[in-house]
């Protein structure tokens, strides 16, 4: 019987291991599935905060032509691009746009307010040109005047003429505004 105890006691400590063990394994992959979570949730993290911080690299824009009667815009698209820009263009007030290129949604002259709707914007370079004139000089004047009454208005109000590019990030889809002096 002593034999037999042994035998059947063995037989019993092994179950208990066997269950030992499988306890632990399932410990060891429940703690593995939540490192694996954690380690996810902190890439989604990381993705969302890089898209947020780097947001402004995905579109950029500066003046390529900044003078009293010519302005040029460009303006950078990165990958992924945005559905649509809304572009905001500020000049001083009551000024006259000669030419617009593409042309613009819309014009407030009274504020100094020209706005683009620019849809389908692919990656690349894109650009605004618009020619100015200032109100009260005759488009048949020599051109030294007008830029000498333009630049006049422009170095009155230095913050005059700036840009504003709006669009929505295509991945968090969060509202960006890049401002261009």
């Amino acid at each position: 019987m002593d034999g037999y105890r042994i035998s059947l006691g063995s037989g019993i400590q092994n179950n208990n291991h066997s269950s030992l063990n499988r306890v632990t394994a399932m410990n060891a992959q429940i703690k593995l599935n939540r490192y694996i979570i954690s380690i996810l949730v902190m890439c989604g993290l990381c993705c969302c905060l890089s898209g947020q911080l780097f947001a402004g690299e995905l579109v950029t824009g500066r003046y390529l032509t900044k003078t009293a009667s010519r302005l040029v815009l460009e303006i950078r698209v990165g990958s992924p691009a945005p559905a649509s820009l809304i572009v905001v263009q500020r000049i001083p007030q009551g000024t006259v746009v000669s030419h617009a290129e593409p042309a613009f949604s819309k014009y407030n002259r009274k504020n100094g307010e020209i706005r683009w709707l620019l849809r389908n914007v692919g990656q690349g370079s894109h650009r605004i040109t618009l020619e100015l004139q200032k109100p009260g000089v005759r488009a048949d004047s020599s051109s030294a005047q007008v830029n000498r009454a333009m630049q006049k208005s422009l170095s009155a109000k230095p913050r005059a003429v700036r840009a504003e590019i709006r669009c929505k990030h295509p991945v968090s889809r969060q509202l960006m505004t890049i401002t261009v002096d």
